[in-house]
């Protein structure tokens, strides 16, 4: 059976559990609204979505849809629980978003009911959320666009999000992802399209996600995706392992496989827990490459008197060239020094690190006792097998000094 919203007014589902054995076609401007998650309940029991986008003509995707005047827009969907019954094999996404602009899905779970999560066992089948585009070659034209997706919870499907072609400018904010096997993954419909483009994904909670939280398949053209103030915790590991606890190579953590994107201001754990894990410990990437990762978080060291080569911070490897620049102030009572490292990290895991400061002295030469160096015993250029290099400082001084710095990384 396929229903049809035909009227532009909200429409309020009460609390209760609803099987859905039929999508629900949403024209431009429907609104549907429950009562809020885990209280108004909507499942499928087939093999097909629960809600799809259709133009004003009641096209659908396979139809070929407008997108003109009577293009998808202003579909809203709120306050529910969207779920696969138990022991689902049904491979369509709950929503899909199709070629439609301005579309907003708040406060909405998504879920498998009943689904057997364990340590080591991920849910195999289905999808949240898939936004596509099939009209438009750049921003002006592009049919599928401004999509909001917030503060919705996603648990025990395969994958969350799925951006099928040039979806332009969505937006993924305030979300919680859990017990995924991808959280956002971002690809083309064919070799001639281009990925998802300018999406934005902020203030999301993502945990136990088996591969990258987020994936951006190859691409000709830029991606531009902004990863901003998220949080990662046991993210790329294969399996629920916590992140301390791995010792062989898995996933980054955000995998860009397209250029032109950014990390601000996010939360690793695998980052945070680097400096106090065993020596068994594996570092595997925060990004594989494509992207610039800028921190604003100011890190604290004491560099102990008279010892050499002492690590302060770890860079795990990605394969390519990196970029790594520490801007750092350095202290003790003889002298003050401020300035700026800058880490080269080749593809082998060379790496070395070049020095440029200021400073005010006590005691005369008092800033020269103090250097910095790069150590690669965990490096695959010394045969290290932990997939990191450090960055050292060794201290000729009598004195115990401060270390404080950020850490800015070009991948």
């Amino acid at each position: 059976m396929q229903t049809a919203i035909l009227v532009q007014v909200p429409l309020k589902l009460p609390a209760g559990n609803f099987a859905i054995s039929g999508v629900v076609d949403l024209p431009p401007y429907a609104t549907i609204i429950g009562d809020g998650p885990g209280v108004t309940t909507l499942f499928l029991n087939n093999g097909t979505n629960i809600f799809r986008t259709v133009d004003a003509l009641g096209n659908s995707y396979d139809d070929g849809m407008q997108y003109d005047a009577q293009a998808s827009q202003f579909v809203n969907l709120s306050n529910m629980t969207l779920a696969y019954m138990p022991n689902n094999v049904n491979d369509f996404p709950l929503v899909s978003l199709d070629n439609t602009r301005n579309a907003v899905i708040d406060n909405v779970q998504f879920t498998t009911l009943g689904a057997n999560i364990s340590t080591s066992t991920f849910v195999s089948t289905g999808t949240a959320i898939t936004m596509r585009n099939s009209y438009g070659a750049d921003e002006s034209t592009v049919s599928c666009k401004d999509i909001q997706i917030k503060n919705c919870q996603f648990k025990n499907t395969r994958n969350a999000i799925e951006g099928i072609g040039m979806v332009s400018r969505p937006v993924i904010e305030n979300n919680v992802f859990t017990n995924l096997q991808k959280a956002l993954f971002l690809t083309s419909a064919n070799t001639t399209t281009d990925v998802p483009v300018n999406v934005l994904v902020q203030n999301n909670k993502f945990t136990f996600i088996k591969n990258s939280a987020i994936e951006v398949t190859t691409s000709t053209s830029r991606s531009n995706l902004v990863s901003s103030s998220n949080t990662f915790f046991y993210v790329g590991n294969s399996n629920a392992a916590p992140d301390q606890n791995v010792i062989d190579a898995q996933a980054p953590v955000l995998t860009f496989n397209a250029a032109g994107n950014m990390s601000i201001n996010d939360y690793f754990n695998r980052q945070e827990t680097s400096n106090t894990t065993s020596t068994a410990f594996y570092y595997n990437p925060l990004i594989n490459k494509n992207a610039k990762i800028v921190n604003n978080s100011v890190y604290n060291f004491t560099v102990s008197a008279a010892t050499d080569d002492q690590s302060f911070i770890k860079i795990p490897l990605t394969g390519y060239d990196q970029l790594g620049i520490i801007e750092y102030q350095l202290s003790n009572a003889d002298m003050s020094r401020k300035g700026s490292l800058i880490v080269n990290i080749s593809p082998d895991g060379y790496a070395s690190v070049s020095d440029s400061y200021n400073y005010s002295e006590i005691v005369a030469d008092a800033s020269t006792l103090l250097e910095f160096s790069t150590g690669m015993q965990n490096s695959p250029y010394e045969l290290g097998t932990h997939n990191y290099i450090t960055v050292t400082c060794s201290n000729r001084s009598a004195l115990i000094s401060e270390l404080e710095f950020t850490l800015t990384l070009t991948v």
